[in-house]
């Protein structure tokens, strides 16, 4: 059954099922993330794409976000996000929860010409070992390719990784480079971030370093 409890996150409120949510119901490994984003949020139209249960989507409201819209393709993880939104006070016209598939949704947002000044693209582990690196780089980069048709110039990328396959081999910025340049996109890395202070990683298990996030500005 059921086991819900209320965690807070940087001030933030979150609502998590230990049983039947993902990760033993939240991601704390990208806490700090979520923070850097709230920084950068104010007055800033936001996408939090794979939102789960709308960790970077809450913060950039509460960093003061002009607007944020929040997609997953999991009905139970948008019931979440919608909950925690709640909780936390925001206002049901600065928030949009959009369920469906992440590639459809940037799709149609590039078809119409909607644009958003930050777009964040923290898909599931989509490398679980080293035989799966060349299909998960072909899957990031259409995910890039779609996230940065879809960000408005000045405007920002966040692209993250769990997959240590990736962030081990340093792929997900030769990447991003090839999304860019088949886009037309100028892009420029102003930060890479990993997992969050309470996730040390051991000298002899290296692929304990398995979180990469890549800020990037679009232009």
């Amino acid at each position: 059954g059921a086991q819900v409890i209320r965690i807070v996150e940087n001030g933030v409120t979150f609502e998590m099922d230990l049983a039947a949510g993902q990760k033993t119901g939240h991601y704390c490994d990208q806490r700090d993330n979520r923070l850097w984003l709230e920084a950068l949020s104010p007055r800033r139209r936001v996408l939090d794409t794979f939102c789960y249960s709308g960790g970077f989507g809450l913060h950039a409201a509460r960093g003061g976000a002009e607007h944020v819209t929040a997609v997953d393709s999991s009905a139970p993880a948008l019931a979440l996000a919608k909950r925690n939104a709640e909780l936390n006070g925001v206002p049901p016209e600065r928030l949009e929860l959009v369920q469906g598939d992440v590639l459809e949704f940037l799709d149609r947002c590039r078809r119409e010409g909607r644009t958003f000044d930050i777009v964040v693209l923290d898909p599931p582990k989509l490398a679980p070992s080293r035989r799966d690196l060349d299909r998960a780089k072909g899957k990031y980069k259409q995910y890039q390719k779609a996230g940065l048709a879809c960000v408005a110039r000045g405007g920002l990328l966040v692209t993250c990784t769990c997959s240590s396959a990736m962030a081990q081999a340093g792929e997900l910025l030769p990447v991003l480079r090839a999304a860019a340049s088949e886009m037309g996109r100028q892009v420029t890395l102003v930060r890479t971030s990993g997992a969050a202070a309470d996730h040390p990683i051991s000298p002899s298990f290296p692929e304990g370093e398995y979180l990469q996030a890549l800020w990037v500005a679009v232009s």
